[in-house]
């Protein structure tokens, strides 16, 4: 059964390995880089049978809140994306946040498309020095 929770300090390596494996990059690899996020509620992970298999994280002050979403390979196109990230705008939501801002990898738009998201206009983008595209989504009130 795939679990959605909040990551304690032992995921760590779990993150680490899922991150590298998705990205090939070593750059958010030190041992401290997740430890802030971490303590201040700020990522989630997925796990299926005590095995990390995906997480995200969220920053309501930063400018692009969605940070990061990944899931291993193996359980790629099964939901657990789509769950991740419906906990990390509910997460968004409860903070007051109308919107959520996204960085998306190209091979990633489709993705966030399909959740609701759109390309931001030329007027809403900010400067990146990665390729990517930017997008945006309105979120509803829970009430």
């Amino acid at each position: 059964m795939l679990y959605i929770r909040m990551a304690r300090e032992e995921d760590k390596d779990s993150i680490r390995r899922v991150h590298l494996a998705a990205t090939g990059n070593t750059v958010n690899d030190s041992e401290s880089y997740w430890d802030e996020p971490i303590r201040s509620g700020r990522v989630l992970i997925a796990e299926q049978d005590n095995l990390v298999i995906g997480f995200g994280t969220i920053d309501i002050r930063a400018r692009e809140q969605i940070q990061h979403l990944y899931v291993a390979s193996g359980y790629q196109g099964a939901g657990v994306g789509a769950k991740l990230l419906k906990e990390l705008e509910e997460i968004g939501r409860r903070a007051g946040l109308k919107t959520l801002r996204l960085h998306a990898a190209p091979a990633a738009e489709r993705f966030y498309a399909r959740q609701g998201y759109r390309e931001a206009e030329p007027s809403e983008t900010i400067d990146h020095d990665h390729e990517g595209v930017q997008m945006i989504k309105r979120l509803r009130d829970s009430g």
